[in-house]
């Protein structure tokens, strides 16, 4: 016995080659189940030698897949991205994305930047802004004046004085970011937010440990009055956003580490450990998701490794990572990696790597890895900082395209740092000499508009669905029956039953279905259509 496609249209031909494919335990990328593989090993289980069985049970196992995805996007508002096995998902949709990182979009204080800013992000191909979600303003240092951060603006989200917290939420606070997520649901982008910073500039994790009476660095991942402190602030902001689409994620801190900077904030202690941090990871996203269950959680880290016997700092887990970890549990949907070869003094060579080992990392736990921080310093800017100048094949444009491609190989999306417009009216953003602007024709064209071209094709090729529009089909009475089929005849004379696909898509302007439909069994001695 076989399938017959003879007489089917090309939907209906590639819904048979979904079966198939779950049948033998291969499912295409990109269709939106929740987890496939137990339903496909209990199917092979089940299987027998016949052809009917071998195809009623694939039958079978799809509806239940559908079924269950089904049940996933009643739960889950509209809009909201979520993590599916190495996939990013909107609207049961892979979200594979090129974006960039622009902290100051809250700082500018003007409407028209903003929206300037977000809508200039979109044209050029982008889905998804990181930016800043925390200001500290702070009147309280110790000896040293330490911490000695930066970023001081007349807008600020929360004030620190003598040990106590105000979090501001008006025209010169929180209503400032209420603005930036409004504009971003406006135009359909969406904004990764950092709730704190581990380094000085705007405030941050040390801001906390000095008001609060404490002198690590890492106390602020241990002390409970810390802790509160911080879940306090992240609950306001939280609860603002938490029904906004636009939130593509919360993350906990931008690079959190068990050090600061060397000269500005507080040092270390000598028993800061991956344990210190990925036990705050746990412990505030929980808390996170206890107040917004919908939004994804990242921890924010810069993709540390911890391997036995490592001597390079970033493979030993010296500053408090530890990437396999930190990426399994279960209260962090996705992982965060950055590179900044020029900081860190490491090769080209060495960076490439970092971008594969990350990718790797995705395929091994089947959890979402955001190539989040990237960036290659102009010459001018290594020059005065670093006294260097790199090899001249080791141009921006090079550098970054080898580290675009290599992420895109592993289906991990990025976010280069970091975003530069010229038409505000401030002028031109900051340039830190990471910032690619927009009208820089000879980087942004290659690293900006192809490369998100790149993404967007390749994302649209994740996706595999079954036209809406698909007519009825049945299942003829003699073919073998399965648990996934009606019972109701629905009206044919001819004893068929039809098998109800409970795939339902609920996103405004697109399609709501279901899917019935049946197949095309050949025998010997008969076809039946």
């Amino acid at each position: 016995m076989a399938i017959s496609a003879g007489r089917m249209r090309e939907a209906e031909f590639r819904f048979i080659q979904i079966v198939e494919q779950l049948y033998t335990g291969h499912p295409p990328a990109g269709i939106p189940f929740a987890n496939p593989t137990a339903i496909i090993q209990t199917v092979q289980h089940l299987d027998g030698r016949s052809a009917n069985m071998k195809f009623s049970t694939a039958l079978t196992a799809l509806t239940a897949l559908g079924s269950q995805a089904a049940a996933n996007s009643l739960t889950r508002p509209a809009g909201f991205a979520y993590a599916e096995g190495e996939n990013f998902m909107v609207d049961g949709k892979p979200f594979l994305f090129a974006g960039s990182n622009a902290y100051w979009l809250p700082f500018i204080n003007s409407p028209a930047d903003v929206e300037l800013s977000i809508k200039e992000s979109k044209r050029a191909g982008q889905k998804v802004i990181r930016t800043w979600g925390f200001n500290e303003k702070n009147v309280t240092f110790v000896p040293g004046g330490l911490p000695m951060y930066g970023g001081d603006t007349s807008i600020y989200f929360q004030s620190w004085e003598n040990g106590k917290a105000t979090v501001n939420t008006g025209a010169t606070g929180l209503e400032v970011l209420d603005n930036v997520v409004r504009l971003a649901e406006a135009n359909d982008m969406k904004l990764l937010v950092a709730l704190t910073n581990n380094w000085a500039d705007y405030g941050g994790m040390d801001v906390y440990t000095i008001n609060l009476g404490f002198q690590y660095h890492d106390d602020f991942y241990r002390e409970p009055t810390i802790k509160d402190a911080y879940k306090n602030y992240v609950s306001t902001v939280i609860n603002r956003y938490k029904n906004s689409p636009a939130i593509f994620a919360w993350e906990l801190a931008n690079e959190a580490r068990c050090s600061a900077d060397g000269t500005k904030g507080l040092p270390r202690s000598a028993s800061c450990s991956f344990n210190t941090t990925s036990a705050w990871y746990k412990e505030m996203g929980a808390f996170v998701k206890s107040i917004d269950p919908h939004h994804m959680v990242t921890w924010g880290g810069e993709g540390e490794f911890y391997e036995e016997g490592a001597t390079d700092g970033f493979y030993s887990g010296y500053d408090g990572g530890n990437f396999y970890h930190e990426l399994a549990l279960p209260e962090m949907d996705f992982g965060t990696f950055h590179l900044y070869p020029d900081w860190w003094a490491k090769s080209v060579e060495w960076a490439n790597q970092w971008v594969i080992d990350h990718g790797v990392a995705q395929q091994t736990l089947k959890k979402p890895v955001l190539f989040e921080e990237y960036g290659w310093l102009t010459p001018e800017f290594r020059l005065q900082n670093l006294n260097r100048v790199a090899p001249a094949n080791e141009t921006r444009v090079t550098v970054l395209q080898k580290w675009q491609e290599l992420s895109l190989k592993y289906n991990m999306s990025d976010m280069y740092w970091q975003l530069g417009l010229c038409e505000l009216t401030i002028g031109c953003s900051t340039n830190d000499g990471f910032t690619i602007y927009l009208n820089n024709t000879p980087e942004a064209t290659p690293l900006i508009f192809d490369h998100a071209n790149a993404i967007n094709a390749k994302n649209s090729g994740l996706y595999v669905r079954v036209s809406p529009n698909i007519h009825r089909y049945y299942i003829p009475k003699s073919s073998p029956s399965s648990p996934a089929l009606s019972a109701a005849a629905d009206g044919r004379t001819d004893g068929a039953v039809p098998m109800l696909f409970a795939a339902r898509h609920r996103r405004a302007r697109q399609f709501e279905f279901e899917f019935e439909c049946s197949f095309i069994f050949e025998t010997e001695t008969e076809s039946t259509a």
